[in-house]
């Protein structure tokens, strides 16, 4: 390890005479206690540099100043945040270090110098109930697909007998509810919610999420929803809209609302919705003959207003995603094409049974 090449680390190595002065001058300047001794004489050339001691501010207080919240500080300035994050973020901005398999061995190097990297470890393994003994590329791909596996299961109580990765899954409702709180943060967290495809994708690749979906169904609510899993369960929609449209609609009603769906699929969700609220409105009818136009008046103001009202929504929906229908177009288009057809004969037969209905009432009244 050439320390010349890591400046904090190297200053440990230099003036080992000096650091006792030196850590009692950094007790008195931000009124810390002798207990804190041992520790700030074990980092004192870190944390007698200023750019530390910026980055370190909130801490070094004495009401708050502790061996572990040091230690979160000094684990947060080798994960190159410009100041103390809190313990959530610090793990999930190793698990994105970690896209780079050599960025990430030299963050766990520089960890494993300042005798942080258990530190960190444990952390992983109080939240995933594992018991890893050494923190290392393999051990974080192994961390990145439990905690994959438990985000999406976080609303399966009992595992599916097929389910080849059951063996992964937490037991206790304090355990899954932890995850759970962990993967709220990291989605809410500004910098890094970013990372969590690319990682669930690359480092947490064993786990399948095409096969979630296959074991479980796409009526089952997962904790997270991966890009392949949305196009899967989309698809699906594609399949049954015409066949199934009552389902169909009731499924896409849940996905209407879900606010992490990007705009090309979503635009997708709201066409399916469409049409298939638009042939649940045209199955109450067998034929649209009335008796009297104000029975016609009466069944379109009442009802089949829907028809016209659903066939545009689905319209406008359908040309903001038409340019970008990629891998869905051999399938949406022939349901766009049959959908238009279906609005067409509903047209020409409700205004031919107006016509007829029409003129019945102007003869009855000569």
């Amino acid at each position: 390890m050439h320390f010349k090449n890591i400046p904090l680390l190297g200053l440990l190595k230099a003036n080992p005479e000096l650091r006792l002065d030196a850590a009692s001058e950094f007790l008195a300047e931000y009124k810390l206690t002798e207990n804190h001794l041992a520790i700030v004489k074990r980092y004192i050339e870190i944390l007698k540099t200023k750019t530390a001691q910026k980055k370190l501010i909130k801490i070094l207080d004495s009401t708050i100043f502790t061996a572990d919240n040091l230690k979160l500080g000094l684990i947060s300035i080798t994960l190159d945040f410009h100041s103390v994050a809190n313990r959530n973020s610090c793990m999930v901005k190793l698990l994105a270090i970690a896209l780079d398999e050599a960025k990430i061995n030299k963050t766990i190097q520089n960890l494993r110098e300042l005798e942080l990297d258990e530190v960190l470890l444990n952390w992983f393994n109080n939240l995933l109930d594992t018991k890893f003994k050494e923190l290392n590329y393999e051990t974080i791909t192994s961390i990145s697909s439990k905690l994959k596996y438990n985000v999406l299961t976080t609303y399966i109580s009992k595992t599916a007998s097929v389910d080849s990765y059951a063996k992964l899954k937490l037991e206790r409702t304090a355990d899954i509810n932890k995850v759970h709180s962990f993967f709220n943060d990291w989605q809410k967290h500004a910098n890094l919610k970013e990372a969590i495809e690319k990682v669930f994708t690359l480092l947490a690749y064993e786990i399948k999420t095409s096969n979630l979906v296959s074991w479980y169904g796409s009526e089952q609510e997962f904790g997270y929803y991966s890009e392949d899993m949305l196009e899967t369960i989309i698809n699906g929609f594609y399949d049954t809209v015409f066949s199934d449209f009552l389902k169909t609609k009731d499924e896409t009603i849940k996905w209407k609302r879900f606010a992490n769906l990007e705009g090309r699929l979503k635009n997708q969700i709201l066409f399916l919705y469409h049409v298939a609220s638009f042939l649940s409105v045209l199955s109450k009818y067998s034929s649209f003959k009335f008796n009297t136009p104000d029975e016609y008046i009466n069944a379109y103001t009442n009802e089949l207003y829907k028809v016209d009202l659903h066939y545009r929504k689905a319209i406008l929906a359908f040309d903001k995603v038409r340019d970008h229908l990629y891998e869905f177009e051999s399938k949406a288009m022939p349901i766009f094409n049959d959908f238009n057809q279906k609005y067409d004969r509903f047209l020409i037969e409700i205004n031919k049974e107006w016509q007829n209905v029409f003129i019945g009432a102007t003869l009855c009244h000569r």
